[in-house]
């Protein structure tokens, strides 16, 4: 198990989401989801201030997208537009949509 962040900069803000499994390893569909710095962070305090904020918005996205069916699909299709330079592994492909159901064949 790893339990620390592999390079993790002192000034870095790193959202944490963690998926909740039941007994048999599977995915509840519930995830925690938190925001992580460290003590050591340099910048002053109102761009860590400004930082933050961004952070916490972003956070506050999740159940924005579970509740607003228009920001989720407006958001996929940014995500689905988006290529990844640094990506070497093969993208899923959308199997099936149902409301907010994504099924996908890897």
């Amino acid at each position: 198990m790893l339990n620390s962040l592999i390079n993790f900069a002192p000034n870095d803000f790193i959202i944490r989401i963690s998926p909740d499994v039941d007994e048999q390893g599977d995915w509840t569909g519930d995830i925690q989801i938190g925001m992580l710095t460290t003590d050591d962070n340099t910048m002053k305090d109102q761009d860590f201030a400004h930082i933050k904020v961004l952070t916490d918005m972003l956070i506050a996205a999740i159940p924005l997208i579970e509740d607003d069916a228009d920001i989720r699909r407006k958001l996929f299709n940014l995500v689905d537009e988006l290529e990844f330079e640094d990506s070497t592994e093969q993208e899923p492909l959308v199997a099936s949509r149902d409301g907010n159901v994504v099924k996908v064949n890897f």
